[in-house]
């Protein structure tokens, strides 16, 4: 098991531990007053990540307990990938319809130009958990789980707009070799 540690922008540890040891870590976004170079410690500005993406790079990939990255309101323009993370639950806890995770650029909100919002692939956990939060504009599936051995809970979790404006052709939930999936 490899050790891991959380900093604060001037580089001072302020947690840190044998990725076995971690307890139900918790990590903020904010894509408005967020930055990617901040700890992540805390919400608000000077302490939350901008990206889902930078707060999933902090955490361990050895879960204990439940691991939450609990996202402010905001568009983040990004394609989300979970991978290879084992253990317990890892929950996305959005604020609402107002969490957009968007498959577009800013320069054409509307128009798809990543395969997904969020991809889960090669994971051991015991649940990823996703809740409060809208998906919008993928290429292909708005959640993609591909060769997780865990489950999938979808929860006050809205998909919309999958597929190109050419193809008007994607998926909003795609399962490929994965246990099973609750949404609602």
């Amino acid at each position: 098991m490899g050790g891991w540690s959380l900093a604060d922008a001037s580089g001072n540890i302020i947690l840190s531990g044998d990725a076995a040891d971690v307890q139900d870590p918790t990590v903020y976004v904010d894509s408005a007053n967020g930055n990617d170079s901040n700890t992540g410690a805390a919400a608000g500005s000077g302490n939350a990540l901008a990206s889902i993406t930078a707060a999933i790079n902090k955490l361990p990939s050895n879960i204990k307990g439940t691991a939450t990255i609990n996202i402010a309101a905001g568009t983040y323009r990004e394609q989300v990938t979970i991978e290879k993370f084992a253990g317990g639950i890892l929950l996305l806890d959005g604020a609402g319809a107002t969490t957009i995770i968007s498959g577009a650029d800013s320069g054409s909100a509307t128009t798809a130009t990543r395969d997904y919002c969020i991809k889960s692939t090669n994971n051991a956990l015991g649940k990823l958990h996703l809740k409060d939060m809208r998906l919008e504009y993928p290429v292909q599936a708005g959640f993609s789980s591909e060769l997780d051995g865990g489950n999938n809970l979808l929860e006050n979790v809205e998909i919309q707009n999958t597929g190109t404006a050419s193809s008007g052709v994607g998926d909003g939930v795609r399962l490929t070799n994965t246990c099973r999936t609750v949404a609602n």
